[in-house]
């Protein structure tokens, strides 16, 4: 990748920048360079030749065998791609390649160091190679040229290996791109270092008594730069070590006021852009436009290079923060900005216990010095507060939410944005806990003030709208949910424009608030919208770009479009993992993703290695209670389950549910999840009874929290159903499924079984029907108990029954493919599968022709709803287990549904 922009150089610590020929300045045409006579053979194999020769030379001259008026200019000492090759073999052979930069320049006692290959000429080794060339009437041109690209990088802590392979499979990439060949200039070989390291100094030979034999003795190391700098056109800046330690110079700080740094002091960082050098020629490439080419020692291009820039980033910013910190007199410490940046920094990377010592210390700070009502005390509150609630201690947390509330309140009113904003987190911190209706009262304040002091169409009460509208949905409340979230979009779009932040914010809202309606499709093009948009003006590594990712991949897993879901986890996952490290919360919930992704494929074994290192990571980074730590407990648990390793995954859940109970309470919505999840478990194991406790338990607590309509309320209902079924208490199952508003097919089995057996004898002797009857019977009694009285309903109920028959040798109007025993078959029916792709299976026009046909017959538009779409689904079930028509069917289940009304 190339880009135009300025770039960084250090030299011996070196870096330099590169112009693109439009903006090059005028000069003098350079001195002749020296005579090459033109000879053939290959450039690797000649270069190691000239190599081992200069190596075998003994002798070193008093002085460089050429002035530098002699000498060849520093813009024609680039070095091919040949030349490097031949670098590369000649320290391999000698058992040096992976020395230091610092090491291949001057060794003491290397007979192949820089200054040791080049001390029988003093010169450069590119003008050295030159010469032994010329000595042996062989051309120097595959090895040495006219500078085309500048070289910058660090000394300190670069290995000759790394380096070599990095610059090879750039030029080698470059060059492919555009056919030019390619002549680096690199200090260490285009530069004479003995000059540089002063082996032909004399104490006779001073600056002031003999300038220019003073100048022979040294290397023009300005000139040779800017000789460089000039011929060439682009620059490679090489990025590692991005993180090192080395003993600083004894330079001043820039800043007066800081003083003289203290004695044998460290600096930490990337070393290619810590250093004075760096500054100075970036402010020479900004000037000259060079075009950029970012090399690494790592393979994979700029996505190795963002990983290896964060991951020091992340730890030199902590660092040099602490350090900072560290240099503060005591008295200022505590109330210091740059305690609660640094405790900000510490979170968002992940640290909260080092973020939570540095919070609780600016907190006692500000009580001690400012008082506990004081603006800044109340803001340290806060940030404590939200750390405890990311640690998962959510009482603590509560509490300091609480004094904050209180003390704004009291000093600046229920309306100042201060404590709207502390009423907000209240909420946020309640909804945690599972205290959904306290969270509403709330949220709802908030909005309301908002509404009245900043207007409709103010970011923060968009906000308000927003935290609002997903409260709703988490109540399963989805209508009311979508008419804010719909509000909160049509604003944004309005204020804000199609493409900002928090507009995309808003459509993901929306979407997640359709998928959940089970209206896929239109979910679907919203997340494709926001993730397009993210992706162009955010980037493909920011973390809203990200979150959206995961969106849209939990959707098409939810569509069953497992492969499409799978590309979009390891994408989130890969940039997770070099961006912010394997550790970071945001990695392990990708991790934890994947993995449920790859559950849903069967690919069990692969889930569970992931899962486990999800585990492991959470327990160590945020302790064994955490509500993550506990959600990875619980997940791999399950995964153990489905493997039928029933005895480690009761250990796991039992372990979960007793964590929950402690930290988040009884009644906590994750609580109760645990509780489910431990009955099903026992079911399994065929320990009935104390499952049945267990559902009857979390079955009540969910009416008493989230009322009877509430999903989760439902799913438990199903639950019980089903373990009251296993154990043949068919009334008792009927009685619960009675309850159940969707098409769940073993649910609707059971309760039509329960309504055949309420029905007695008189109108089905055997008490034996197929399984499609059962079904039919059901699906009228789940549906119809909605819109007709009880007696009614066990009529239609008996009417159809007999119209489809009894499962006797002397039926034959229908002949079901599925066996009474066996429901897990039967195809399930919920609202958005009426689309989908069903083998013979009615189409939309059908669909469209019974609720046309079922509004002549009544003016109800409930009815006609109802009944629609009950005929639709029925005549699925029959497209699958009959030969005749299927709109046959739908018109007369209509007709004698509304024969009852």
């Amino acid at each position: 990748m190339s880009t135009t922009g300025l770039s960084l150089r250090l030299r011996g610590g070196g870096c330099v920048l590169s112009a693109r020929h439009a903006d090059k300045e005028e000069k003098p045409p350079p001195p002749l360079p020296l005579p090459i006579i033109p000879c053939g053979g290959g450039g690797s194999a000649l270069g190691l030749a000239l190599l081992q020769a200069l190596r075998d030379k003994k002798e070193q001259p008093p002085m460089p065998i050429r002035t530098h008026a002699e000498r060849l200019p520093s813009g024609e000492r680039g070095v091919s791609l040949e030349f490097l090759r031949a670098l590369r073999t000649f320290y391999t052979e000698l058992g040096a390649i992976d020395k230091q930069m610092e090491d291949v320049c001057m060794e003491k006692g290397s007979s192949s160091s820089a200054c040791a290959l080049t001390r029988s000429t003093g010169l450069s080794l590119a003008e050295s190679v030159v010469l032994e060339a010329e000595r042996r009437g062989q051309s120097a041109l595959p090895l040495v040229g006219h500078t085309t690209t500048f070289f910058s990088y660090s000394w300190k802590g670069t290995r000759l290996g790394d380096m070599l392979a990095a610059i090879e499979r750039k030029v080698e990439s470059l060059e492919r791109e555009d056919g030019r060949t390619r002549y680096v200039f690199i200090d260490i070989f285009c530069a004479s270092q003995n000059l540089l390291t002063g082996a032909f100094h004399s104490p006779h030979v001073t600056k002031e008594a003999d300038p220019r034999g003073y100048a022979e003795r040294h290397e023009d190391i300005g000139g040779v730069m800017d000789g460089a700098m000039a011929a060439a056109d682009e620059m490679l800046f090489y990025c590692s070590p991005l993180t090192e330690a080395w003993e600083a110079p004894r330079d001043p700080f820039l800043l007066p006021e800081r003083g003289e740094p203290p004695e044998q002091w460290t600096r930490r960082g990337p070393c290619a852009v810590t250093r004075a050098w760096c500054v100075f020629e970036m402010a020479r490439a900004i000037a000259k436009q060079y075009t950029l080419h970012v090399v690494e020692r790592h393979e994979g291009g700029v996505g190795a290079i963002t990983a290896s820039v964060c991951e020091a980033l992340r730890t030199w910013l902590a660092d040099e923060g602490r350090a900072a910190l560290a240099w503060l007199p005591e008295k200022k410490r505590g109330t210091s900005l740059l305690i609660a940046n640094l405790g900000r920094l510490l979170q968002a990377q992940g640290r909260l216990d080092e973020a939570g010592a540095l919070f609780h210390e600016d907190l006692e700070a500000c009580r001690a010095t400012l008082g506990n009502r004081h603006p800044s005390t109340l803001i340290s509150i806060n940030s404590l507060g939200g750390l405890l609630q990311d640690q998962g201690q959510l009482d603590e947390a509560g509490a300091l939410y609480r004094e904050a509330l209180e003390a704004r309140r009291e000093t600046l009113g229920d309306r100042h944005p201060d404590t709207l904003a502390s009423i907000n987190n209240l909420g946020r911190l309640l909804q945690a806990q599972g205290r959904l209706k306290e969270a509403e009262v709330l949220y709802r304040e908030t909005l309301e003030a908002r509404h009245e002091t900043l207007g409709n169409r103010h970011p923060s009460t968009l906000t308000s709208i927003n935290n609002l509208g997903g409260l709703l949905q988490a109540q399963g409340r989805l209508e009311e949910a979508g008419s804010l979230f719909r509000e909160d979009l049509e604003v944004s779009r309005e204020t804000l424009g199609n493409r900002h932040p928090s507009t995309l914010a808003s459509i993901n809202n929306l979407g997640g608030l359709l998928q959940a309606q089970g209206r896929l499709q239109e979910a679907e093009v919203l997340y494709r919208e926001a993730l397009e948009a993210y992706r162009e003006t955010l980037g493909n590594n920011h973390p809203s770009t990200l979150t959206s990712i995961n969106n849209l991949g939990v959707l098409l897993k939810a569509q069953g479009r497992l492969e499409e879901a799978e590309l979009l986890y390891r994408e989130a996952l890969t940039v997770h993992r070099k961006a912010l490290g394997n550790r970071h919360p945001s990695t392990l919930t990708s991790i934890n993703n994947l993995g449920m992704l790859l559950k849903a494929q069967g690919r069990l074994d692969e889930a569970e290695a992931l899962f486990r290192e999800t585990l492991e990571a959470r327990r160590v980074t945020l302790g064994k209670c955490h509500p993550s730590t506990l959600t990875s407990i619980n997940t791999l648990g399950l995964l153990l389950q489905a493997q039928g390793r029933l005895e480690e995954a009761e250990a796991l859940i039992r372990e979960a549910l007793e964590a929950r109970r402690e930290t988040l309470g009884n009644s906590h919505p994750s609580t109760l999840t645990s509780m489910s999840n431990l009955g099903m478990l026992l079911q399994a194991k065929g320990q009935l009874d104390e499952a049945e406790a267990l559902f009857r338990k979390a079955l009540q607590t969910y009416r008493e929290t989230l009322g009877n309509c509430h999903p989760s309320t439902l799913a438990s209902i199903n639950n019980l159903g089903k373990l009251l079924q296993a154990q043949g208490r068919l009334d008792d199952a009927g009685v619960l499924f009675s309850e159940l508003p969707v098409f769940c097919a073993s649910c609707v089995f059971a309760l039509g079984r329960a309504a055949v057996r309420s029905l007695g004898t008189s109108w089905c002797p055997s008490q034996r029907c197929n399984a499609s009857t059962l079904f039919l019977v059901g699906a009228c009694l789940v549906v119809l108990r909605a819109v007709l009285s009880p007696a009614c309903v066990l009529h239609v109920a008996s009417l159809v029954s007999r119209l489809v028959g009894c499962s006797c040798a002397s039926s034959s109007f229908v002949r079901s493919p599925f066996h009474i025993a066996d429901t897990s078959t039967l195809p399930s029916f919920h609202r958005h599968s009426f689309g989908s792709p069903l083998h013979s299976a009615p189409s939309s026009a059908s669909f469209v022709r019974v609720v046309g046909f079922a509004r002549a017959l009544s003016p109800r538009p409930r009815l006609v709803a109802a009944f629609a779409a009950l005929s639709f689904s029925f005549s699925c079930v029959f497209s699958l287990a009959v030969r005749n028509a299927p709109c046959a069917v739908c018109c007369l289940l209509t007709v004698l549904s509304f024969s009852c009304c």
